[in-house]
C-alpha cells in the first residue's frame, strides 16, 4: 500500500511541475500573426498591445505606423521622423490620442481646407460614446433609432459590436449596413 501512495504523490507533482512548465512556455511564446481561418485563408490576428495608424501629410516619413494604445500624436510623429519645414504646427494637437484605424493628415501652412487640428479620418463610431448626431450619420439610423442605443447602452454598455442588434428594431439587415462603421473601443 504504501508503495502505491507513494507513487500516486509522484505522479501528482509530475503533473503540477508539467503543468508549470507548460504555462511557463505558454508566457514566453509569441503569438503566430498569420492563423489559418476556417475557410484555409491566411487572416492576420489583431494584437491588442499594438495599434496601426496612417500618418500622411506634413511628416518626414509618411504611411502606416504601429503604436501602443494610449500613445499620442507628438509620438507617432516622432516614430515618422518628426515634422517638415512646411508643417503648420498651430493646426496640430500633438497630445491628441491616438486610436486604431486613424488616418492623420499633418496639414501644410498653405493649406486652407484644415483649420483647427490635424485632419483625423476615422470612419468608426464608438456606440458607446457616440452622440444622437453621431449615430444619426450611421446608415438605417434616425433620431427615434439613435435615441434607442443611447437609453440601451446607459443600462447595458455594448461589449461587442454585435449586441447592438439587442437594441430594438436593429435586425441584421441594418446591423450588416453599420457594421464596418462602428466600434466599442
Amino acid at each position: 500500500m504504501g508503495f502505491f501512495k507513494r507513487g500516486k504523490q509522484i505522479i501528482f507533482v509530475g503533473c503540477i511541475v508539467l503543468l508549470a512548465l507548460y504555462g511557463l512556455w505558454r508566457k514566453n511564446m509569441k503569438p503566430n500573426p498569420l492563423a489559418f481561418s476556417s475557410h484555409g485563408n491566411i487572416s492576420i490576428e489583431e494584437d491588442k498591445d499594438e495599434i496601426m495608424i496612417y500618418l500622411i501629410g506634413e511628416v518626414m516619413k509618411p504611411g502606416v505606423i504601429s503604436m501602443k494604445p494610449g500613445d499620442r500624436l507628438f509620438q507617432a510623429v516622432e516614430k515618422a521622423g518628426g515634422l517638415t519645414d512646411r508643417a503648420d504646427e498651430k493646426k496640430i494637437n500633438l497630445s491628441m490620442k491616438l486610436k486604431d484605424e486613424d488616418k492623420i493628415i499633418i496639414p501644410a501652412m498653405d493649406d486652407e481646407k484644415t483649420s483647427t487640428v490635424a485632419l483625423v479620418e476615422n470612419p468608426k463610431i464608438n456606440i458607446n460614446t457616440a452622440t444622437e448626431s453621431e449615430l444619426r450619420t450611421l446608415t438605417g439610423i434616425g433620431e427615434v433609432m439613435a435615441k434607442r442605443i443611447i437609453e440601451y447602452r446607459e443600462n447595458h454598455p455594448f461589449q461587442s459590436i454585435e449586441e447592438i442588434k439587442n437594441v430594438s428594431g436593429i435586425g441584421d439587415k441594418t446591423f450588416e449596413n453599420i457594421c464596418e462603421y462602428i466600434t466599442v473601443e
